[in-house]
């Protein structure tokens, strides 16, 4: 009896340690799988593709019952895929695309369930339209059987943002189209007529715009115009912009004549702007003239400006000269500004010269400041000088402004200098501060120690502030140390605050001791304070500690105060128990 129990106990034992050692062998198993998939994923990524295709092998050989198959046998038909573009013979290539389109067959048969299924049928679509094409007939059953039936509406599906059906459907479609455009033009315009579902429309149009077929221009001029969806309209407009022939561009001529709404207008003057033809353009410059929608006819005027036609460009002047809308006038003006022709940039200046509307004026001068030739630069320094308009004045100094040459900073620097307009003064003052320029930063400094009006001063210590070199920062030093003029030592304190640094700091806290006004000490005290290093607490520590001024100790403790400091913390616990 007790060796029967005995026995008994051994078997359990057994039973238990081995199913232990089962499971640990498995876990192993699934670890060893996990990391060789793993490893093949990053020879995909690393597009090394023949190493992939090895090791996906080693997992599908070694590991067959693993987790990774359905997902090894699609991305060793995708990394053979991409491989055999590489390949230099057309057998080779043919021989790996076929294994491909194996492996994927492996994947969609046997695991049907797998998310790569759908996935797995799409590329083997475009597996079987390359092979179709390289002369293996067979494949073409692949596509058939994929695009051989009309896109059904499903009100379920269409709740979905992605459809696998319908998304390998409209694949094989457009397989279908470039293999036997007769077999899928039938199931492309059931599916365009009828289907439900404007996304579903909208794919399946832009399967069609690929096809050079004669029936797709009286389809999409179908869907044009008596598609419910707008979008799907648009769409249609676009792509019949985007074919070259005669048909194409007379639809669009047709469709416009009935258009009614702006925004269709719009889109259909864009697809006939893509258009190269005379007959385009002509209709074109027949909007541009005679449409009695505005919008149109600045539409039409922009795309017309985008040609580099002598006769469009003159035929944009005569539009000009005729018209009075400003709106038109405007776009106009942009037409020209966009044109190299010489012409256009001759009536530029003519405009900037001799047009009675000063904003129209101002539009003429802004564009050709972005041209930045000597001629253009001699018409503004022209017309600086005889203008009296500060608007224009304006508009030309900030032309000035977007020329580099030596030139063009002459004039702004005469202008600083001499102009009687203090406003054109401060506007020349201000382009000028903006350049990084040695030689101009000398011409800034000589204006300040001649200057005597403050907001002239004020913008000028701006400009030192924007320019970051060490003599700029040191004529701020100077101003804060030696002028008399109480409301440029604030501004030059205040600028001296932006800059970073212990530097700064301490000169700061230096000008602080020998200052002999309260204001000035509370606008040194905050430009210290706007810098966020320890040397500027241990600064403002210093100088609360030997201020006598109440009302300006205040201001110092105040700003301790928002610093969250811990030294500062400690300081005004100081203060407190005192």
């Amino acid at each position: 009896m007790k060796n029967i129990k005995l026995i008994s106990l051994c078997l359990v034992f057994f039973l238990i340690f081995g199913g232990m050692l089962s499971a640990q062998k498995t876990e192993a198993e699934k670890e060893k799988a996990r990391q060789l998939y793993e490893k093949a994923k990053k020879f995909i990524y690393q597009k090394n593709y023949v190493i992939a295709v090895d090791t996906l092998k080693q997992v599908m050989k070694n590991y067959s019952k693993s987790v990774y198959l359905d997902d090894s046998l699609y991305w060793i038909s995708y990394s053979m895929h991409k491989y055999s573009s590489e390949l230099d013979s057309l057998e080779k290539q043919l021989k790996m695309q076929e294994e491909a389109v194996t492996y994927l067959n492996s994947l969609i048969n046997n695991y049907s369930s797998s998310s790569w299924v759908d996935e797995a049928k799409i590329l083997r679509i475009e597996l079987a339209e390359d092979l179709y094409n390289k002369g293996l007939g067979k494949y073409k059953t692949y596509i058939n059987d994929s695009a051989g039936q009309v896109i059904i509406y499903d009100p379920e599906k269409a709740k979905k943002a992605e459809d696998p059906d319908t998304e390998l459907k409209l694949v094989a479609l457009s397989a279908l189209m470039n293999m036997d455009a007769e077999k899928a033009f039938p199931i492309l315009q059931k599916t365009l007529r009828d289907n439900k579902n404007p996304k579903i429309r909208e794919r399946a149009l832009f399967v069609l715009s690929q096809s050079k077929d004669s029936k797709v221009v009286p389809l999409m001029v179908e869907l044009a115009t008596k598609d419910p969806d707008k979008k799907v309209k648009e769409m249609a407009i676009f792509w019949l912009g985007q074919r070259r022939g005669k048909e194409s561009i007379d639809a669009l001529i047709k469709i416009y004549k009935g258009a009614t709404d702006s925004k269709t207008k719009e889109k259909l003057i864009f697809s006939m702007s893509q258009n190269k033809s005379k007959k385009a353009q002509n209709k074109l410059i027949d909007i541009a003239k005679n449409e009695k929608d505005a919008k149109a006819r600045e539409q039409a005027i922009f795309w017309l400006g985008q040609k580099k036609d002598d006769a469009v460009i003159a035929l944009l002047i005569k539009l000009y000269d005729g018209e009075t809308d400003r709106r038109i006038k405007d776009k106009l003006i942009y037409a020209f500004s966009q044109s190299k022709k010489t012409k256009a940039t001759d009536k530029l200046f003519d405009i900037a010269r001799k047009e009675k509307d000063v904003k129209i004026r101002e539009q003429a001068i802004f564009w050709l400041g972005q041209k930045r030739d000597d001629r253009t630069l001699e018409l503004f320094i022209q017309l600086y000088n005889e203008s009296a308009d500060m608007k224009i004045k304006d508009k030309l100094i900030f032309g000035f402004s977007q020329n580099r040459s030596t030139k063009a900073i002459d004039k702004l620097f005469d202008i600083a200098k001499n102009d009687k307009d203090v406003k054109a003064r401060e506007q020349a003052i201000f382009w000028l501060g903006q350049k990084k320029d040695d030689r101009i930063l000398d011409l800034l400094i000589q204006l300040y120690d001649a200057a005597t009006d403050s907001k002239l001063k004020d913008k000028l210590i701006y400009g030192f502030s924007q320019n970051r070199s060490t003599k700029a920062r040191n004529k701020l030093f100077d101003i804060v140390k030696n002028d008399k003029d109480m409301k440029a030592r604030e501004q030059a304190i205040f600028w001296l605050g932006q800059y970073k640094g212990d530097e700064i700091v301490d000169i700061l806290a230096d000008f602080y001791f020998k200052a002999d006004s309260a204001k000035i000490k509370t606008k040194i005290i905050h430009s210290i304070s706007q810098n966020k290093s320890e040397k500027a607490i241990d600064r403002l520590i210093e100088i609360a500690r030997k201020e006598k001024d109440i009302k300006v100790k205040k201001q110092v403790i105040f700003w301790l105060g928002q610093s969250k400091s811990e030294k500062a913390m400690k300081f005004l616990r100081e203060i407190i128990e005192k």
